[in-house]
């Protein structure tokens, strides 16, 4: 729950925001109740985006669909990529945000 300890942190400090981004709903719930019982909706929007294959710089893999609107908030002065979970996806997070820093 990376996103929970984020933006716990976030809210402490009463500055900054998050994006927080799951391909799962179930996950990306679980994170949102906790984030309300514990009062840090303040600091933290969650988002589902369903994994699709993206080719990158001659590098196909599996990676979150954000629609390129989604960026418009940008630049970042963080991201901190956990996911896509399992052994999907990791190669992609590289090339999907850094150009966004």
């Amino acid at each position: 729950f990376s996103s929970i300890v984020i933006s716990n942190e976030l809210h402490r400090q009463n500055t900054g925001s998050l994006d927080s981004i799951d391909n799962s709903r179930g996950w990306s719930k679980r994170a949102y109740e906790m984030a309300t019982k514990y009062g840090m909706l303040d600091r933290v929007t969650f988002h589902v985006f369903g994994l699709g294959l993206r080719i990158y710089p001659g590098l196909p893999c599996v990676f979150y669909k954000i629609p390129e609107n989604f960026y418009s908030r940008g630049p970042y002065d963080l991201i901190v990529a956990d996911g896509p979970g399992h052994e999907v996806g990791r190669d992609g997070v590289l090339f999907e945000v850094f150009a966004r820093l």
